[in-house]
């Protein structure tokens, strides 16, 4: 085989593996598009099956995992979307929103350390995130450092003051602490900030039934059930 006959065939042969890549990346960007047009239209099933045909052609195509996490968890099956969503913040690690659900998932299997040390990836990367203070704060108070825990949540507020969220988990952990003077106040902020927030108007409720104060809870249930008279 003369030099001429080599250098051809290994053009050939290079022509070949360009074009089959060029096919892989057309097929994953397709079913991505499919698959985000399925989870547009509420077809949890379709919307898994092309996520998993993206996967497929390109099995570390981050933005398709974390995609089939999403359709995943609202097709209920959250042991499959937990691995996704893992996955995906792995491939993804400059994805702050990716790290932030990875580390929701991970405090909810009440894996605190990973959860925290997700979250501080992702806090590093967008120091104003407040959902990421709260779950660091959650982390902190899953690991008993309930001091660091209370840190972050009214870090939280700091940033943003208006999330009755924020100030409801701020009372639980006061309630933890010990300081119900404190805990009575953040759960007053929570519906103040937020009167039409039902968990804020259930956690404040909750409470006052735990320290006997039974008539004011029913005010604050019934409150409640006036915004949302289905709320079980």
């Amino acid at each position: 085989m003369n030099m001429r006959t080599m250098v051809l065939g290994g053009v050939a042969v290079l022509a070949l593996f360009v074009g089959a890549c060029s096919d892989s990346e057309a097929e994953k960007q397709r079913a991505l598009e499919n698959g985000n047009r399925y989870l547009d239209e509420k077809k949890y099933a379709e919307a898994i099956v092309e996520y998993q045909n993206a996967v497929r052609a390109d099995p570390r195509f981050g933005e398709a995992r974390k995609k089939l996490a999403d359709a995943y968890g609202y097709a209920g099956n959250h042991e499959a979307a937990f691995a996704a969503q893992i996955r995906a913040a792995d491939l993804l690690p400059e994805d702050v929103d990716a790290q932030i659900k990875a580390a929701m998932y991970l405090l909810l299997a009440r894996q605190f350390g990973d959860a925290k040390t997700r979250v501080q990836q992702a806090l590093a990367r967008d120091p104003k995130n407040t959902q990421g203070y709260l779950i660091l704060g959650n982390a902190l108070a899953g690991l008993s450092d309930l001091g660091g825990a209370i840190a972050q949540i009214e870090q939280a507020i700091a940033i943003d003051p208006t999330s009755a969220g924020s100030y409801a988990t701020l009372g639980e952990f006061k309630l933890a602490d010990g300081d119900r003077s404190m805990a009575r106040a953040a759960y007053e902020k929570a519906v103040s900030v937020d009167p039409k927030s039902v968990p804020a108007r259930v956690a404040l409720g909750t409470f006052q039934w735990g320290i006997g104060s039974p008539a004011a809870a029913e005010v604050s249930f019934k409150g409640a059930l006036a915004i949302d008279p289905k709320h079980l």
